[in-house]
């Protein structure tokens, strides 16, 4: 079966829209609005890699049905007052681990023989969580220009 098929089905079995896009700027996200998973699809990209990813956005996707991490998986992030963004920055790292052992989890249970490809390591902390806590406060900075 094709990894696009793969991940077709998936995507039916767990009930949710997913949009295979070859020009993504991410890997993965999931629209929480909406509901759709938006994979970057390159046929290079190997199995685990995109079922790594399919799952990772998934996770998301059900903490946000779940109220797990609620801040994190809101719908509307210019919405947050300023203290909420200052707890939305704090636990983003955090978030985004458990989401990542979550995928994990479920990815065992579909394909136990897969290599689940881990995004937000301990290792990884010191590179990316900076970058991601620097993105999000500049969101946040030009929404609370505009509030003023």
């Amino acid at each position: 079966m094709s990894k696009r098929k793969i991940l077709l089905n998936l995507a039916k079995q767990y009930n949710v829209q997913l949009k295979l896009k070859a020009n993504w700027p991410d890997h993965g996200s999931v629209d929480l609005e909406t509901e759709i998973i938006y994979i970057q699809f390159k046929q290079s990209y190997s199995l685990h890699f995109l079922l790594s990813t399919f799952y990772h956005e998934l996770a998301h996707l059900l903490c946000k049905r779940n109220g797990k991490f609620k801040l994190f998986h809101t719908v509307h992030l210019e919405k947050l007052s300023k203290p909420q963004q200052a707890s939305f920055l704090r636990t983003l790292w955090r978030a985004e681990v458990y989401v990542d052992k979550l995928a994990k989890s479920m990815m065992k249970q579909d394909y136990p023989n897969a290599k689940f490809l881990t995004g937000y390591t301990q290792k990884k902390k010191s590179q990316f969580q900076p970058l991601m806590v620097y993105q999000y406060k500049e969101y946040f900075n030009k929404v609370n220009k505009r509030k003023s």
